[in-house]
């Protein structure tokens, strides 16, 4: 069933073209099929251009042009370039700058819990302040005593999840939370989250999203995405994503708190899962979008007890939430079989400028 894939082709019903905001050069775009690709060997093949061709696309007289340079999949990168152009009443061409930016993976590292309960990541940052080795244990940098140490899983969690800058453990037989900094301080006197989002016996401070446990009994995993946490759960047909719905008015105790967007069972995804991740970029998707048109999407990746890493990208609109399930055979690792719930090891951009 692959078809064929258009990346960056004119278009006349895309939007920005509608609107002149931007306009296709000749010969841009290239095609990706089952068995043919004219992305490969690209040099400076063009894609979009701004205020180029049309004097009222200028923006504050400048003109842009952007080029697709090259897919470097052994890097997980694409390549780019953008030319600006910026010009004086009359035409004349002050300067032209050149800028090259990538676009990477969308998961750079991630952090997994083993069986054991310890933590351990996949592909260490050379930058971070606890380096590590690749699926080795995942160090964190404690303030407070300023050394390196690693995480400590208690509460018999299976899984995992990340929010500003905390790494969580979850244990689906009640829901409960589980503060991973905490519980690998000696001195603390709990590491447990209440459903106040504070550590129980006297926290003060909101750590987490606020959360139901009696809504979270028998989830599999969870993630969290702006503030709004967002889970996998079932097995087989009844295989799904959903989200933790805490609005005001809905009951912990009440189905209608777990709200489902995505059915992996029906789109013949029919497995157990063992573990969810989002990228932080990933967009809230409740409540829907009120007008036609408008969207938001979020990007979640899905690890089976068989192993096998899969990625959903789900949209969200005022008709309800689609979602596409797909399987890239260059992501899979052996590693995936033996470990529980994870999430990404920080927050991360889409892109970076050389």
């Amino acid at each position: 069933n692959f078809e064929t894939v258009r990346i960056f082709v004119n278009d006349v019903n895309d939007i920005g073209v509608k609107d002149g905001v931007y306009t296709y050069p000749a010969g841009s775009g290239c095609d990706i099929s089952a068995t043919t690709s004219s992305c490969s060997g690209l040099i400076q093949k063009p894609l979009i251009e701004v205020g180029s061709s049309d004097d009222n696309q200028k923006i504050a007289g400048n003109s842009y042009k952007i080029y697709l340079m090259a897919i470097v999949p052994e890097k997980n990168i694409v390549e780019f370039q953008s030319e600006t152009t910026q010009n004086v009443p009359g035409g004349a061409v002050v300067t032209v700058t050149k800028n090259a930016f990538a676009i990477r993976s969308t998961l750079t590292n991630a952090a997994h819990l083993e069986s054991d309960g310890r933590v351990t990541q996949e592909n260490p940052d050379p930058l971070a302040k606890c380096k590590g080795n690749a699926w080795g244990d995942f160090p964190i940098f404690d303030t407070q005593e300023t050394l390196c140490k690693n995480f400590v899983q208690l509460g018999s969690g299976t899984g995992m999840a990340y929010f500003q800058g905390r790494y969580f453990g979850f244990r689906p037989a009640d829901g409960q939370i589980i503060d991973m900094i905490s519980a690998s301080n000696a001195s603390a006197t709990s590491y447990l989250v209440g459903e106040d989002v504070k550590l129980t016996g006297g926290g003060t401070q909101e750590i987490f999203p606020k959360y139901c446990k009696d809504a979270l009994v028998n989830v599999d995993d969870v993630t969290v995405v702006g503030k709004q946490i967002y889970f996998v759960a079932g097995q087989g047909t009844n295989a799904h994503i959903g989200f933790l719905d805490t609005g005001i008015g809905v009951s912990c105790t009440d189905a209608s708190a777990r709200k489902r967007i995505c059915e992996l069972g029906e789109k013949g995804w029919a497995q157990a899962y063992a573990g969810i991740a989002s990228p932080s970029w990933s967009e809230e998707l409740w409540p829907k979008p009120e007008n036609v048109g408008d969207q938001s999407s979020a990007t979640f990746f899905l690890k089976t007890d068989a192993g096998d890493f899969l990625t959903a990208v789900v949209i969200s609109q005022s008709t309800g939430f689609t979602c596409a399930i797909f399987k890239d055979a260059t992501l899979q690792q052996v590693e995936y079989k033996r470990t529980l719930g994870f999430d990404r090891a920080g927050d991360y951009k889409p892109y970076f400028a050389y």
